[in-house]
């Protein structure tokens, strides 16, 4: 039996291209500590009974090739979905709705050791952290 908290589920995946496009026009940026990863977040109002945070992440063509970019992709998402709890406990009881789209930013595709969830977990971790301080700040 899977535990919930830990799932990452198709209604917290953001796919509408509309939210997106919106996102990349007027989302807040936020990046990690020691800037490997980068985040666009857009606040919004929570409507009917769909996941309130919704993720993304989206890797440049000019990052290695198709297994490379995969790869981090997978990290990325999986590194959200171990540390979600940090940002939604925080949330649950409000009518806030997150679009969060995540970016790596400088990688050394030539070190293998890179491309490990040690290296992203602290990075996600850091972003939702940061993320929810900026709502946080926002409401009060």
């Amino acid at each position: 039996m899977t535990n919930r908290k830990f799932s990452l589920s198709k209604e917290e995946k953001l796919k509408s291209r509309k939210l997106l496009e919106q996102l990349y026009k007027s989302g807040q940026r936020v990046s990690s500590g020691n800037k490997k990863v980068r985040a666009l977040f857009l606040k919004g109002v929570k409507q009917g009974d769909g996941a309130q945070v919704k993720i993304a992440v989206a890797v440049s063509k000019k990052t290695g090739n198709a297994v490379v970019r995969n790869r981090i992709k997978r990290l990325l998402r999986e590194s959200y979905r171990l540390n979600k709890f940090v940002l939604i406990d925080e949330i649950k009881d409000s009518d806030i709705s997150l679009s969060i789209v995540f970016t790596p930013l400088a990688l050394s595709l030539n070190d293998k050791t890179e491309l490990r969830l040690n290296v992203f977990e602290p990075e996600v971790c850091d972003i939702l952290k940061k993320i929810l301080s900026k709502i946080l700040r926002d409401q009060l």
